[in-house]
């Protein structure tokens, strides 16, 4: 008979935001681990493909890091991929 789980918060339905997969703790035991949301790539304004060089994060990461890692250092970058920024 498969271990009985119960999750390690509040939140007690399965929802997207309540996401958990099972693993085996280093003592052996089954325990649930909760997982992130898949996000989705920030992507091209004019053509709709991924940006290259932006890393994929939720709104509130992305939010934190610094202007820097949020941009591609050419025109229009973050906001256009460079083959529209050759076409322009």
């Amino acid at each position: 008979m498969a271990a009985r789980l119960t999750y390690r918060r509040k939140h007690t339905y399965r929802t997207r935001s309540n996401h958990v997969k099972r693993f085996h703790t280093p003592g052996g035991r089954l325990a649930f681990q909760y997982t992130d949301k898949k996000t989705s790539p920030v992507v091209c304004g004019e053509t709709g493909t991924p940006l290259h060089g932006l890393p994929v994060l939720t709104k509130q990461k992305w939010l934190r890091l610094s202007r820097k890692q949020r941009s591609v250092s050419r025109p229009y970058g973050g906001v256009y991929n460079a083959e529209v920024v050759r076409f322009r």
